[in-house]
């Protein structure tokens, strides 16, 4: 929903470890904090948060800076 329907968002990729398929890592690119944070306030991103919480026995939010800031993840959406 969040890629077709909010502007900002630009990436998300959820993928499971090999060998612990219960530990997920879920990678989201965003245009902007604001977006970032318009995506987090959603009615379905809360609905989504409220229905896993029993299944999150660990968080980790980490902000990440790009290698190579010319490689704009955005570049791939046009």
């Amino acid at each position: 929903i969040s890629l077709r329907t909010e502007p900002g968002v630009l990436t998300m990729y959820a993928v499971g470890e090999k060998e612990n398929p219960c530990r997920v890592t879920i990678l989201e690119t965003y245009a902007s904090r604001e977006a970032y944070e318009k995506h987090i306030a959603s009615e379905h991103f809360q609905k989504y948060k409220q229905g896993t919480l029993h299944m999150v026995k660990s968080l980790v939010l980490s902000d990440q800076t790009p290698l190579d800031p010319a490689n704009k993840l955005n570049n791939f959406m046009q």
